[in-house]
């Protein structure tokens, strides 16, 4: 049923701007937003008679103001008017950021931490023992570099809003565009 709105939406779109002049057109194609739906799977078949075969789905979406700008999650929101989602995906991004760089600097931090070299004793029998004081602190930083660096790359591949949430916003967004340049440049139809 959903899928059927936005069918209809968007022929009911097409129809307007086929009204428009070539100059408001050109307007309306500068500045239109499209979603590119991405879609991506993983799969496990193990090739086994009789075996089990798991799959999961889902989709990614682009955002692409005009022609060819390719726009990101927080400057689609804020086009649209959804500025408190805007906000939410700002958060969102500084998290994965924040996530990745520490993730990275924990884990080179480790391993500089965890190569610096121990000290020798030599007791009286002359037996010489290396101590290594650096090496847990350096190994401790190391995995809870890898943590923070998974976590953010899982945030990165998370869906937050469906691609059909996402195309219904772009649809009446586009909807009011075509009447604003209808509105502001009434050139006559071709």
């Amino acid at each position: 049923m959903k899928y059927a709105a936005i069918v209809l939406l968007a022929s009911v779109l097409a129809g307007q701007v086929d009204s428009l002049s070539f100059e408001q057109k050109r307007e309306y194609n500068r500045q239109k937003l499209s979603i590119e739906i991405i879609g991506q799977s993983i799969g496990f078949n193990p090739g086994i008679k009789g075996g089990t075969t798991s799959s999961t789905e889902w989709h990614r979406w682009k955002a692409y103001q005009g022609i060819d700008k390719q726009i990101s999650e927080v400057e689609f929101f804020k086009l649209t008017g959804y500025i408190e989602e805007s906000d939410k995906a700002k958060r969102r991004v500084e998290k994965i950021k924040t996530d990745l760089l520490g993730g990275a600097a924990l884990m080179i931090g480790g391993m500089l931490i965890g190569s610096i070299p121990g000290e020798e004793e030599t007791d009286e029998y002359g037996y010489t023992e290396i101590t290594d004081p650096y090496i847990v602190p350096g190994v401790t930083a190391v995995i809870a570099g890898i943590f923070f660096w998974y976590r953010g790359m899982f945030r990165r591949m998370r869906i937050y809003t469906p691609a059909s949430q996402a195309q219904e916003i772009a649809d009446d967004y586009n909807q009011q565009l075509v009447n604003r340049i209808a509105n502001e440049h009434p050139f006559p139809p071709r």
